[in-house]
């Protein structure tokens, strides 16, 4: 779930997400939603209730499971949610290279794959020549890859 988390937080195009999961017994209802860019982007709370109860990424399955909720089947649902947004890009791209030709697509996405490379490596060498200064003046850079 947290793999999921983090992918919704750097790969996710919408803002909010919002599924129904029910509990293992299957007797109640829970809300849960996402929210992208947001301190405690997870929040849920049983069908009904007025106040969501908030939590991170890697908080979410364990606080769900303390619940009763039934974390494979939210998992499967953040799972269907993402692989929308995959089948969704793909078709933006296929109707790309309909529109400009395959090659120019082709070559737009490993230019920026390129560059994407170069700024991954240039992070990483400001964040290890920080690390060997630690000098507390110069502002400290930290790489998440997803």
């Amino acid at each position: 779930m947290e793999k999921l988390s983090k992918f919704l937080e750097f790969g996710c195009i919408d803002h909010r997400l919002y599924w129904r999961i029910p509990d293992r017994q299957a007797r109640e209802l829970y809300e849960v939603q996402w929210r992208k860019d947001h301190p405690t982007p997870w929040r849920y709370r049983r069908l009904g209730d007025i106040f969501w109860k908030l939590c991170k990424g890697e908080q979410i399955a364990e606080a769900l499971e303390k619940e009763g909720v039934d974390v494979l089947a939210l998992e499967t649902k953040v799972r269907y949610s993402v692989l929308q947004q995959v089948a969704f890009a793909d078709k933006i791209v296929d109707d790309a290279r309909k529109q400009f030709g395959k090659e120019t697509v082709d070559q737009a996405i490993e230019e920026n794959q390129q560059f994407m490379a170069q700024l991954e490596a240039a992070v990483m060498r400001l964040t290890t020549q920080g690390q060997k200064n630690q000098n507390p003046k110069r502002p400290r850079l930290q790489l998440i890859k997803n």
